[in-house]
């Protein structure tokens, strides 16, 4: 992704969102929890052409559609709250089993 959007990339860096960990989700679901049914069979179907990178193309398309919102700070200020709360959460949940 760095080859393809340098400038979001240093954003999302410099707000510590950590991009591997948010995009692991969409990669092991294969997008289906994430996109309309219409998008996730078209990544589907360039999964069995392609293989694996399909996914990983689809995964830098997304970031490049939604790369103005990105940029702006706010949104990745609170991607960055957001996530880190629901990792904090998930601590404290494996801690209390």
């Amino acid at each position: 992704m760095r080859n393809h959007l340098p400038d979001l990339t240093a954003a999302l860096d410099a707000h510590g969102v950590p991009v591997r960990e948010a995009s692991t989700q969409w990669l092991l679901c294969a997008f289906v929890d994430v996109m309309p049914p219409a998008a996730v069979a078209r990544v589907w179907g360039l999964l069995w052409l392609d293989g694996p990178r399909a996914l990983l193309a689809a995964a830098v398309a997304a970031f490049s559609l939604a790369e103005g919102a990105l940029l702006a700070e706010q949104v990745c200020t609170i991607y960055s709250r957001t996530y880190v709360e629901r990792e904090r959460e998930r601590q404290r949940e494996r801690e209390s089993e």
